[in-house]
Parts: C-alpha cells; structure tokens; sequence
C-alpha cells in the first residue's frame, strides 16, 4: 500500500490492489422517497436493466437521493449508477456523489448538464468511507428511475492454494516425503506480494511440523514431512499468507488441512478386497463369475503372499464355491453353481495373509454378499404400473466428437454420426466453448453493442468450427439432438491471471462482457447449425484449479454472474436452459455450498433449470462411488426444493476400465441414479477417443476408441 494521505477527515489511498467487487449489492439503503412496487432495495439487487428490479421515487418532483450503507469502511474506486439502461430514457442532469468521513458527507464530484443515463465515476486516488450518497438535484421527468446503482470497492484478495486430499498411510520407518503444493499465489491480478507459507502437525508425536520450500513468485512449493511415531494420524494445517493485509474487507491469508496417517512398521495391517454388491442369478443349474477387485496384503511396502477362500452356508442354493487368483494380482474369480431352488443365499469371500497377528496385527478380512436366485419363468413376469408416474427422462448422451479436437482431423466422420445415434441411442451431446478463440480479445469496450460477424470470424479462424461443422451434420441425422455447452474457462483477457489455465476468476468488471460471450455463441450456434442450444452451463468443475482450461468461482459469484448472464439472456429473447454447478458429487461440503446458495437466491435461483454433479471422487479424475443414499439426500435436500423444484443430471462421468466388472460399475451407477436420485439425464465422458491399446489406460474416459465400441458401450445401449 503505497501513498496515504488525509484531506480533512476522508482518507485517500493510492494502493496496487486489483481485485474489485461490487460491495453495495444488498447492503441496506434509504432514499427520500419510493414507490410500493419498486422499492428503494431493487437499486441495489444487482440487477442493471430490468424494468421489474428498479427503484422508482415518487412523482413529486426533484430533487431526490439514495445512501448505501456499506457496513464498514471500504477503499471504493468507483460509482456508477444507471437511470436509463434498455428502459425509459429518464437522465439525472445535476448530482453530487458524497461520501461520509464518520461526521459528515463531502462532496466527490458534481455533475451537471448531463444527458447520459449511464453514470460511471472512477476514484484515483481510492477513497476510504462506509457510506456513499447520490444527491439527486434535477433530472428528466419528476420521478428518478434507477436500474441499480454499483459502489466497487478495491481489496487485497486472499492468496491461492490448491487442496490436497489425504495421502496415503505410510510405515514409520519409511522417511521423508514430499507433497507438491498447487495454485499459489497472492490472489491479485497484477500485485506483487510478498507470500509466506507454514505448514503445522495437530500431533508432532505422529508427524513433527513440516517444512516448506518455496521460492518466491513460484505457483508451487515443497511440503517434507516425516512419519515419527509408531502409529496414528496427525491433521497437517498449511497456511499461505501475503502481505496485502486484511483491511477493508481484504483477506491475506488462506488454510487448507488434511490427514496423515502414520502405520506402526512392526505390525502386520488387514489386507484388502473391494466390496461385491448382491448378485441376481436363475435356478437352473448355471455356473456364474464374479469379478474380485481390490486385493492386496494391506501393507503397501510388503511382498506377503495372499489366499483367497470362498464359502457359503446355503448348500441347498448354492453349490461349487470357490476363487480363481494369481499371486501379486489385485484381481481375482469368485465362481459358483446355482441349482434348481429358488431363494437367497450368502458367500463369504476370505482373504488371508502370512503377516501373521501379534501385536495387535490383523491377518484377514472378510467380505459377503447375497445371491438372489429366482426361476426363468419368474424373472420373465414384470409388471407395470402405468398409473404411477415417476421422473421424465431427458435423454442419454456424452461429450464429443469421433476424435479430440487437439487431435488431427478428420474430426468425425458419417459412421461416427451413424453409430451413436441410430447403434448408442444418443439423445444428449455435450461440447465446449473454445476459451482461446471464440473471443481472445475484446471484440470492442461496449459489452452491449455485440459483432456477430466477429465472434463469426473467430469461430472459422480458430477451434469451434470442429464442434459447429459436427452439430451441423449431427441435426440432419437427428433435429430433436439436445446439445449442451459447458464452459471450461472465460477468455484469458477477463480473468484474473490472463490465462484459460491453472484456474483464476472471472474479474467482476467483465461479467458484462461474458454475458454478451455467451449470448453470442448461442445465437451464432443458432445462425451455423439451424438448432439451438438446449442449455447452457457457466462453469466446468468451478472449484477446481487444473493444468488445463480451468476458472474458479465462490458460490456467491457464481450466483452473482448467473443473474446478469440470466438478464442478458432474456434481453436477447434466448430460451436456453441454464444448468449448475458440475461440481464433483462426493464433495459433500462443496455441493452444499452450491446448492444453499443458489436455493436460497430469489433471483438467481430463477435461472437455472437443471442441477448438475459430476460423477468422480474428489479430486475430479477417476471414476467415484456413489451411493444411493447420496442422491436420494440430493434430490430431496436440493434439486426438490421447496417451490423450485429443477431437474437433476449427471453431465459428466468416466473412470471405470474396459472390463466386464468396469461395464457393471458403470450400470449399476446409473441405475442408483435413476432410481434414487430421480435422475432425468445421464452424460458420459466421452463418447470416443483415441488410443494405442484400446484396453489400456485410456479405456476408462470412453465408450468408444479408434472405432472400437467398448463394453461400456454396449451396456449403456440398453439405456440409451
């Protein structure tokens, strides 16, 4: 913070902060006067141009005011107040804005002779006040009309780190181990502070304190730290701090915790096998294979050799119980032969290793599930009940084209187009909009006066010719196609570390400017297709800072942009749905933070049409577990909310292998999802790609590869 100086009682700050906000959305306001329809609170609901959302004085003539009353001190940088926004033309020709020094208001500037209904007053130096009041003197008509009036105030952001999800255990005996930190950064787009960052043991006994090597300016940092008790866990608390202090609604320092676990060298821990869900089987005399996952000694730096058993206590059901394993594998072959009787029977599957027991150790582990076994005949007799309505099924679909388009063309082909509507069933395609070309500068500085011919250029000059000339060719094959467009990044240009990558925000200034992004590559995918948009979604996974094409938003602003995005949708007369948030559906706390937000936003939650998770564990890459009791809480705590019910989708998922137990995962998971969370659409990640084996690493991320139609894909064919 540089330059202080005081004139009177108000404090001038020259400072390099960048980050600004909005600080006056919802803070409490009195005005001179205000009509029952449009009170005083709407100039201050963050919504610009909608007639419905202004505040409207009496008709008795100027002059009239407004006061914000922002709480607390702020360094605001900037009014501006608009009167006249794609409504009635009703200028204030004269006024003073004020701001208050604790005992006084003093004059900021005075306007008069002005015609102009959009106000814009810029501070420098920032100016330090609590409250800010426009006097209006004279203006057109006797009643002043005010759209909104916007108060932005200058901040220190809070530095940036990355979350680290819990390692896994380790033996005490193993020594130093070292976890790359993420992201980091002060968190102001063009300051540069000072960082320091410290990391602290819960239990010094089980992990002293670690340490931290980072070189200032750097994005990442060392974290050492090594095991020292016999066992037991210790939470490692890291702060990352700057030098920009906590003032003014500032915030310098950012916290993030996770878990060691500590295991005792001396002693042997249970070995490992993945739960088996209950099997469906017929009572005629079959042999049926399960597949076993998950198998190991439990102890991560030992070689022990493992058994597999396999028992049951139904003979009268089930009979020629046994495994199939391989030393060293992971995976293992339950088998069994059913016989001619109908009922329920249970296998327990032992897995045992030669660690032994002493010391508190454990040597086995034990897994069971039930077999349910009914006649042909039996299983053959379904019945519906016509009368009993439940969800209505958008559609199935996935993201993409034949090939990447990273990749070299051609980019799909009629086949393609062929195989995944009339073979796969696809009714949903998912694309994106390129971040690096469909507006890598500022087409112009009115975010309301939009070049189509521009944004049109663009499309031809750099990357989403590949998905419009696809979505072209894909309506002829089928015009009822719902395609959805997930953002992965705002251009470079409005973001906070001008860069489509490694995460960064949104700058509050330009949400304008990505509204009319949006709107226009809506309309142009109207003009260039002949379809439209289904729906639309902000923010791909807006927690995540990622390598790739990535921007992160709070709850809040995400609601924020949702309603001005919302507005210009409207003004542009789009229909499109809007879908949120793609946060990962494990990550309980985020969800809830989505979810709370939104739902408890009167406007925001207008918006949006769709709920939309993410199908992964936490940290976004492989495939997740999800539960039925997770989406019934879902559907039940947010989608089925009280007055707002929406629809619910997954719009991505992948991670499960090219194998028979990989193809059932998948299954069952969006059985669970129909059934418990009352899912209306079901987006895959992707439908087809390229790879060398197509049942090596890459098969968990597609249906298809190198025209290769994957089990995977043939079980969704008997949903889609």
């Amino acid at each position: 913070m540089k330059g202080i100086f005081m004139l009177g009682c108000l404090f001038l700050i020259y400072n390099h902060l960048q980050s600004q906000i909005n600080v006056a959305v919802n803070k409490p306001v009195t005005v001179d006067s205000e009509i029952s329809s449009q009170p005083a609170w709407k100039a201050v609901d963050g919504l610009n141009y909608s007639n419905a959302n202004r505040w409207v004085s009496d008709d008795g003539g100027y002059p009239h005011w407004i006061e914000v009353d922002l709480g607390q001190a702020y360094q605001v940088s900037g009014v501006n107040f608009y009167t006249g926004y794609y409504g009635d033309n009703h200028p204030v020709n004269e006024y003073k804005l004020q701001s208050w020094t604790g005992s006084a208001w003093i004059d900021i500037t005075h306007v008069s002779n002005n015609l102009n209904p959009v106000h814009k007053h810029l501070f420098d130096p920032v100016i330090v006040t609590s409250k800010i009041k426009l006097d209006a003197i004279s203006g057109e008509g006797n009643a002043l009309m005010m759209y909104e009036i916007e108060i932005f105030a200058q901040y220190n952001s809070p530095p940036s780190l990355s979350d680290v999800d819990d390692p896994e255990p380790v033996y005490a005996d193993e020594g130093a181990k070292i976890l790359l930190l993420t992201d980091i950064s002060d968190g102001d787009t063009d300051s540069d502070q000072t960082i320091s960052i410290t990391a602290a043991s819960s239990n010094a006994g089980i992990v002293p304190d670690p340490v931290i090597q980072y070189s200032q300016g750097d994005s990442t940092a060392e974290l050492s730290w090594t095991p020292a008790g016999p066992e037991g866990t210790a939470v490692i608390t890291v702060t990352v701090q700057d030098d920009g202090g906590s003032a003014y609604g500032g915030s310098d320092s950012r916290e993030i915790q996770f878990t060691v676990s500590v295991r005792d060298p001396g002693k042997n821990y249970a070995p490992t096998i993945d739960e088996v869900p209950d099997v469906y089987a017929f009572s005629t005399c079959e042999t049926y294979r399960i597949n076993l996952a998950g198998i190991s000694d439990g102890d991560h730096n030992k070689l022990q050799e493992v058994q597999l058993s396999a028992a049951t206590s139904d003979n009268g059901l089930l009979e020629n119980v046994g495994v199939l394993y391989t030393q060293g594998d992971s995976t293992g072959v339950l088998y069994f032969n059913t016989t001619q009787t109908n009922g329920i029977g249970s296998i327990i599957v032992t897995v045992k290793d030669a660690g032994g027991v002493s010391g508190d150790g454990k040597d086995s582990i034990k897994i069971d599930f039930d077999v349910i076994i009914t006649s042909k005949q039996q299983a053959a007799q379904i019945t519906a009940d016509l009368q009993r309505q439940h969800q209505v099924i958008e559609g199935f679909g996935g993201f993409g084209l034949e090939k990447v388009t990273w990749s070299r063309g051609p980019y799909y082909s009629q086949g393609y187009i062929d195989d995944i509507v009339d073979d796969l069933g696809v009714t949903i395609l998912r694309i994106a909009v390129s971040p690096i070309g469909f507006e890598p500068f500022n087409d112009n500085e009115d975010p309301y006066d939009m070049d189509l011919e521009l944004y049109r250029n663009n499309i031809y000059n750099y990357e989403d010719w590949k998905s419009i000339d696809f979505i072209r060719d894909l309506f002829k094959k089928d015009p009822d196609m719902k395609v959805i467009v997930s953002n992965w990044s705002p251009p470079a240009w409005m973001k906070s570390n001008n860069n489509v990558q490694e995460g960064g925000y949104l700058l509050p200034q330009y949400y304008q400017e990505f509204a009319e992004y949006m709107a226009a590559f809506v309309k142009l995918f109207r003009q260039e297709t002949g379809g439209e948009v289904y729906a639309v979604s902000l923010q791909n996974e807006p927690t995540f800072w990622e390598p790739y094409e990535s921007c992160q938003y709070t709850p809040r602003t995400y609601c924020d942009l949702l309603k001005i995005v919302g507005e210009r949708f409207e003004l542009e007369g789009l229909t499109t749905k809007f879908f949120y948030p793609e946060e990962v559906m494990v990550r309980v706390n985020d969800m809830e933070g989505w979810m709370n937000t939104l739902n408890n936003d009167v406007y925001a939650r207008e918006y949006v049409d769709i709920v939309a998770v993410h199908g992964y564990e936490r940290t976004g890459i492989s495939a997740g577990e999800i539960g039925g009791e997770l989406w019934d809480q879902y559907y039940i705590d947010y989608v089925n909310f009280p007055g707002y019910k929406k629809q619910f989708w997954m719009t991505e998922t992948s991670g499960q292998p090219n194998t028979h137990s990989g193809a059932m995962k998948l299954i069952s998971g969006l059985s669970y999802a129909i059934t418990h969370g009352r899912l209306n659409a079901w987006v895959y990640w992707t439908i087809s790609g390229e790879a060398a084996d197509p049942y090596g690493v890459n098969n968990v991320y597609n249906l298809m590869l190198n025209g290769v139609k994957l089990k995977k894909y043939y079980v969704s064919k008997n949903y889609y």
